[in-house]
């Protein structure tokens, strides 16, 4: 059995999920640059890490490496600009083991002088693991040879959550009951409410839309900015519902009519998949490398440029007053949604893992 050592920031769910699945064929070795980050509800976070075995990296993270390298046949590194991964790229390099990057995401953001620090970086991996076209992108801008980038369906769901998702959209009138909800047009979104997920730009779109449209947005505490464009323009169609767990957040998707996403910036943007296996036409900006991933392949989304509070408003105002359109993007997400499951996501991997190692072999 392959030992492998993956190197990441922390320990996100989806990325442990696929950890766990993956120990079923390969031996892991998680090493996480720190437990938590602190804008994130600490029930995100899962402790169950099965198989895995798992080091959290402190100030003598380089003995913990230098043994991983002599015990692994490979490096995964999820984080190539930490000091922590450049250290543990060059002592995988320095033996000869393969070191493949891995990419969830990527917005290429021209920085001058820095991007050719970045590439330096980049460069010393050996692979690279990209979850699509747009990332492809990302890494050629950094010179990257593009014969050494291998695609992955990048994913946080699993079969079983594509089947419950489906089923949970039958019972939308049952769960709008539940909740309270009438039989208003409702938008849904989900992400920290933080200046990045652009949610003052949404909110001011909400100005200039229908009012029997009403927009629920999950994910903790308002921002005092947004509250006052709210408050300054009598906005009473908004509603945050707080954090929110998986069941009760699977609840909103399914209530919900069309899911819109204002973020300013997400290198991928896993709500976005969510969205898409409740079968709900996307609303994006563009600086959202999932929505436009997927609509690349699918057209199940409403793409607008960032920063737009017009063209977010007249997009909603489209599908909430054309029932075709919607209709059609909602049966493109539910299309496009199959194949991105976690068992691929790991079924990706591990082919990945065995064409390297193997090819060192011959």
């Amino acid at each position: 059995m392959f030992k492998i050592c993956w190197i990441s920031n922390i320990p996100s769910p989806y990325k442990v999920n696929v950890m766990k699945l993956m120990s079923e064929e390969l031996e892991i070795h998680a090493l996480f640059e720190r437990r938590k980050e602190n804008d994130r509800e600490d029930s995100w976070y899962s402790s169950d890490f099965g198989n895995v075995k798992v080091q959290y990296l402190d100030k003598n993270y380089k003995k913990v490496i230098d043994k991983e390298v002599n015990t692994c046949d490979l490096l995964i590194n999820a984080d190539y600009s930490n000091k922590m991964c450049i250290y543990a790229t060059h002592k995988f390099n320095k033996y000869k083991k393969p070191v493949i990057m891995l990419a969830d995401g990527g917005l290429v953001i021209k920085r001058g002088i820095l991007d050719y620090i970045i590439s330096y970086f980049m460069n010393k991996c050996n692979y690279f693991l990209s979850s699509g076209k747009e990332v492809n992108k990302y890494y050629k801008y950094y010179n990257v040879d593009e014969n050494k980038i291998f695609n992955y369906r990048f994913s946080s769901l699993t079969k079983s959550d594509l089947k419950n998702n489906e089923s949970l959209i039958k019972n939308k009138s049952e769960l709008r009951k539940k909740h309270n909800i009438g039989e208003e047009i409702m938008l849904f979104s989900v992400g920290q409410q933080i200046n990045r997920k652009g949610y003052d730009i949404l909110v001011k779109s909400m100005i200039k839309v229908n009012k029997k449209i009403k927009l629920y947005i999950a994910g903790g505490k308002p921002q005092e900015e947004v509250l006052k464009i709210i408050n300054d323009n009598n906005l009473d169609n908004i509603n945050f519902v707080g954090f929110k767990n998986k069941e009760e957040l699977n609840e909103y998707y399914a209530m919900a009519d069309i899911f819109v996403f204002p973020t300013r910036y997400d290198i991928w943007g896993l709500v976005i998949n969510e969205a898409m296996s409740f079968g709900l036409p996307i609303i994006s900006s563009d600086k959202c490398v999932a929505a436009i991933e997927f609509n690349n392949n699918f057209n199940n989304a409403i793409i607008v440029e960032n920063e737009n509070v017009e063209e977010f408003a007249k997009a909603i105002n489209l599908l909430v007053e054309n029932d075709d359109l919607k209709t059609e993007l909602s049966k493109k997400s539910l299309l496009g949604i199959k194949e991105y499951t976690i068992e691929n996501t790991v079924s990706d991997f591990v082919r990945v893992i065995s064409e390297v190692l193997n090819h060192g072999q011959n």
